[in-house]
């Protein structure tokens, strides 16, 4: 048990013991007049010679566990590999805990955040995308279907990556990573879904496993229950650009809308696959294998429901005069904020869940 601990001397005492002392009064008489040790008294007296004041002085604590050099350490780490998790950096000096490095962190006004990602966008790209926001006002995107696909490995682990930074800082280019930009962008009605046979997918197969199956099959239920043409969208992928694609979409009377490249912040439903993706990979054994994975990936789509994609659903009103706003370059979340959103209904179609096993290609 730590010790016990007097009481706190009352400024009352303190100044009864500084009135008998200028009296002459020796502190044997001042310790049987006030109750107060000899040894306090006396000290009482010393610091008000010393400081002129009767009031306790602060008291310094405990002494700082990291030297200021210390401190200069973490943080130059810390603005050097900003990538890098707390226990990486205390790895890195060394002499520090993980708990040390966020707590100095935390002082520097530094969290640990979500990187966001953005892609390459040349000149020639940044006029496509304005002449996409220009060309789409006004646009009815009711008469819009979304065909977009994607790949679940086994061994992947759907993790997004994560930056040190401070509140404001997610745009700087130090803080965004990889080639993709993810943006909150879903559609209203999801259509159907199928896994690819063979190997990876080419136009052809695209041609003939997706076009002319269940997109075809789907473009038509929406046509006649809307009652006019449905357009799709469908990103700058080989495989919907191939002459095999180009042929069975004019044999078919399939219209697309155009869709500029390097721009997956304009396509509807690229943040549903990863909404399946965390869903898939929670569920345990899900990786085992190709078959399992699959199994499960069904099942985990079959689960999801309108709300899950409705809290999603893409404002591409907004999203087209944000595009206009920042003249065809990157979307920051301010210039995103500042344009009305305008909530539309998003006919989505999403036509292919290709699963490959771990490191086959």
């Amino acid at each position: 048990m730590p010790p016990c601990r007097s009481k706190e001397v009352s400024q009352l005492n303190r100044g009864r013991i500084l009135a008998l002392h200028d009296e002459g009064k020796t502190y044997r008489y001042i310790e049987e007049c006030t109750g107060v040790p000899k040894s306090t008294a006396c000290d009482i007296v010393a610091n008000y010679k010393k400081y002129g004041s009767a009031t306790p002085r602060p008291r310094p604590g405990r002494p700082p566990a990291l030297s200021p050099q210390t401190r200069r350490s973490i943080a130059r780490y810390l603005k050097l590999y900003p990538e890098k998790p707390y226990y990486a950096i205390a790895e890195l000096d060394g002499t520090v805990t993980e708990r040390q490095v966020q707590y100095t962190a935390n002082q520097m006004g530094l969290q640990r955040y979500v990187a966001c990602q953005q892609p390459y966008l040349s000149q020639k790209m940044i006029d496509a995308r304005l002449d996409w926001a220009k060309n789409n006002t006004n646009q009815n995107w009711d008469w819009v279907a979304w065909a977009d696909e994607s790949t679940i490995d086994t061994g992947e682990q759907p993790v997004r990556p994560k930056v040190t930074r401070k509140q404001g800082e997610a745009y700087l280019p130090k803080n965004m990573k990889g080639p993709l930009i993810w943006l909150e962008l879903l559609p209203r009605i999801a259509g159907k879904k199928g896994r690819s046979r063979g190997g990876g997918l080419t136009s052809a197969g695209y041609a003939e496993q997706v076009l002319k199956g269940p997109l075809k099959e789907f473009l038509d239920e929406l046509e006649a229950e809307q009652g006019h043409k449905i357009l799709i969208v469908e990103d700058g992928a080989p495989l919907h650009k191939g002459p095999q694609a180009r042929e069975a979409r004019a044999a078919l009377g399939i219209e697309q809308l155009a869709h500029p490249s390097g721009s997956p912040d304009l396509n509807a439903i690229e943040p549903i696959w990863r909404l399946l993706k965390s869903r898939v990979f929670k569920v345990p054994g899900a990786r085992r294998n190709a078959d399992k994975l699959w199994k499960v990936a069904k099942r985990v789509w079959d689960e999801l429901t309108v709300e899950d994609i409705n809290k999603h659903t893409g404002q591409m009103d907004a999203r087209v005069q944000a595009i206009k706003e920042a003249e065809g370059g990157l979307l920051s979340s301010r210039q995103f904020i500042r344009a009305k959103y305008v909530y539309s209904t998003l006919f989505s179609m999403l036509t292919l869940l290709y699963i490959k096993k771990n490191g086959s290609r």
